[in-house]
């Protein structure tokens, strides 16, 4: 009886370790939040850091939030660098 007592036991244990292991570090953000530490963010170190944070409010949308992130044109220069290059035929 000790034996199987202690095998439960240990399986429990055991599988709690892997559930802790295999759970993130910390939650994700949704697209609101993504937008708010990017406005936060002080340095490329910071932009950095929110690029590669999970995103994903549901369990459906699983990324980073660097996919949330949107270019801003500010002046019609920047509108050419957005747009492909074209390859001659």
């Amino acid at each position: 009886m000790k034996i199987l007592l202690s095998g439960i036991l240990l399986l429990i244990g055991s599988a709690l370790v892997v559930n802790r292991v295999l759970a993130p570090l910390y939650g994700r953000f949704d697209a609101a939040e993504c937008r708010a530490a990017y406005a936060a963010a002080r340095t490329h170190h910071d932009s950095v850091t929110v690029d590669l944070h999970p995103y994903g409010a549901t369990g459906s949308q699983r990324g980073v939030c660097g996919q949330v992130r949107a270019r801003n044109v500010g002046t019609v220069a920047d509108l050419a660098a957005l747009l492909p290059v074209r390859q001659a035929p």
